[in-house]
């Protein structure tokens, strides 16, 4: 009995404990790919289709892989993904193939296994001031307003960016539910304004951060509550139509420069909201209706390199702008938050900073 174990196939069953170990490793290295992509998949805020987008990712790694390794390819036999309807929870399957060249001469040409990964998309809590009907809830939310009338709300962060830095900001925002009776939106703002943390400007079609009454502006400049906030970088998603500021009649985002360096008060264009103005600096990109009860997605990237404002909403990117945003707010540190508010229509305002759980 011993005899008919012949030098050879003791060779093979020790080559094969190989392959045993490369299918060990195969699923090690696989299980940081897919955690890796599922990760970047559903940190994209700018991304629509984070499902499309991870498999795309793993796809696109494993032909790397496989390019470099032709002979013995590991391979995808299959594979899904599917995330949930407002995007904050994804999962991936997959079944790997990998070749067993050593094994395949006892009829064990390759081993298959399955893998998952799953991550949820999570509010990342950082600590703000709050203003008025403003708060943080217990999701990590930022309510920036509640569906109710006549209010507002001004929240700002108070860790500055470093603006020689790259900056990629991504937000997950909510608009409510309220369609043709909904007001107003709500504004993501980077400023460096005197009042700081405390910085509150016009609600209503002013989303908290335009001028009021410019004659009182120039009167009184820095009494809060007649002050614009500025110099600022004023992200607007505009829910709500004011023929005035010549908006259309679709939900819309643009971003604006409200003030100047100059910190003179001679020039309303520099201080309010209007489309064609001279202080637009990204024009409006119309949006369909954002009051749809689901969470929309806005990514802004900062590359200080280039000086270069780059902005998608929804994975659409809805413009780019070069322009020298640290000499604009005369320092290289600047405040960012939250402001919107509600009149006689209203909607509930949500937002908030995306952190990935791989689970």
């Amino acid at each position: 009995m011993v005899a008919a174990f012949s030098i050879p196939a003791i060779t093979v069953i020790c080559l094969g404990g190989l392959d045993l170990y490369k299918v060990y490793n195969s699923r090690q290295s696989v299980r940081s790919i897919f955690d890796s992509a599922t990760h970047s998949a559903m940190l994209d805020a700018a991304s629509a289709d984070p499902a499309q987008n991870v498999k795309d990712q793993i796809r696109s790694v494993f032909d790397d892989n496989n390019s470099n390794n032709a002979s013995n390819p590991v391979t995808l036999a299959e594979i899904t993904a599917s995330s949930n309807t407002d995007r904050t929870k994804l999962k991936v399957e997959a079944t790997v193939k990998v070749p067993t060249p050593t094994l395949s001469l006892l009829g064990i040409p390759s081993m298959s296994y399955k893998i998952e990964t799953s991550a949820v998309f999570e509010c990342k809590p950082i600590e703000g001031n709050y203003i008025a009907d403003s708060f943080l809830n217990a999701e990590n939310e930022y309510v920036v307003t509640p569906d109710q009338n006549w209010k507002k709300g001004f929240i700002w962060v108070k860790t500055p960016f470093d603006l020689t830095k790259l900056q990629s900001i991504r937000l997950r925002l909510y608009f409510g539910t309220n369609d043709a009776n909904g007001a107003d939106g709500m504004a993501f703002t980077i400023q460096n304004d005197n009042d700081g943390i405390y910085a509150r400007g016009q609600t209503g079609k002013g989303l908290g951060v335009s001028a009021g009454d410019l004659d009182l502006l120039r009167i009184h400049p820095f009494e809060r509550g007649n002050h614009v906030v500025a110099p600022a970088v004023v992200v607007e998603f505009d829910t709500h139509r004011n023929t005035q500021y010549n908006d259309p009649a679709e939900d819309h985002t643009s971003i604006f420069l409200l003030g100047n360096k100059q910190g003179n008060y001679d020039n309303p264009n520099d201080f309010h909201l209007e489309h064609g103005a001279q202080n637009e600096l990204i024009p409006l990109k119309t949006l369909g209706n954002i009051e749809d009860g689901k969470y929309h997605y806005a990514r802004f990237i900062w590359d200080p390199e280039s000086s270069k404002l780059i902005y998608f909403f929804d994975a659409q990117k809805v413009g780019e702008k070069s322009f020298d945003l640290i000499d604009f707010l005369g320092s290289q540190n600047a405040l960012f938050g939250f402001s919107a508010s509600t009149g006689a229509k209203k909607n509930l305002h949500k937002a908030c900073f995306g952190q990935v759980r791989i689970l």
